[in-house]
């Protein structure tokens, strides 16, 4: 036979339980979208980086800016906002591309709203 007291215990320890779950919740579900966030800008980070690569390859060996910026845009899944090149001096050197991409990560409310992703390619130029 139950008693009383049994019964308003069980349902006292379930009401903690929900508290317990609504206080930890949140935190979980921030702790979750701040590493998704971190993983774009990373992501974003390693286009960047093999496109400036990619477009400072083309520029050293071809010296035309055209076909780097060509490169460039066909490294990357996106268009990318801002991309600078620095051909060969004609006393030898390095090319040089400077990528700059704006992302928006989702998360602002964690204080990660839109960062600002830059990558840099050099390569030595032939001669």
């Amino acid at each position: 036979m139950r008693r009383s007291g049994d019964r308003r215990r069980g349902q006292g320890e379930r009401g903690a339980a929900v508290l317990e779950f609504a206080i930890v919740l949140p935190l979980v579900v921030a702790l979750v979208v701040g590493i998704v966030a971190v993983g774009r800008l990373h992501d974003t980070q390693v286009v960047l980086r093999s496109a400036a690569r990619n477009g400072a390859r083309t520029l050293a060996l071809d010296a035309t800016t055209a076909n780097a910026t060509a490169a460039v845009a066909r490294s990357a899944p996106f268009t990318i906002d801002q991309v600078a090149l620095t051909p060969c001096p004609p006393n030898g050197g390095d090319a040089v591309v400077v990528l700059t991409e704006q992302v928006d990560v989702g998360a602002s409310f964690l204080g990660l709203g839109r960062r600002t992703v830059r990558a840099t390619g050099v390569m030595p130029c032939p001669g």
